[in-house]
């Protein structure tokens, strides 16, 4: 997460050996993927990807799997 106010529903991911990758997506993927609740734990994240300003933007996510096991929480087997 973004440690500035004015960017409070932007989220960064760290991507080994490589600058993080700013993450701004709608309501439907931030909802649907669950993307708060995997802060902090590896993730293999799949989606739409741009530059902006020299830095990788995701805005649309299309699969998300934890690394760990529940990739949709709630859910069995997620």
């Amino acid at each position: 997460m973004s440690d500035n106010l004015d960017e409070a529903k932007v989220f960064y991911i760290d991507v080994a050996g490589k600058p993080p990758v700013r993450i701004e997506v709608g309501f439907g993927d931030f909802h649907g993927f669950n993307l708060a609740y995997h802060v902090g734990t590896p993730i293999t994240l799949t989606g739409n990807i741009s530059e902006r300003n020299g830095r990788l933007v995701l805005t649309k996510v299309t699969e998300l799997k934890s690394v760990f096991g529940k990739s949709k929480p709630g859910k069995a087997n997620g």
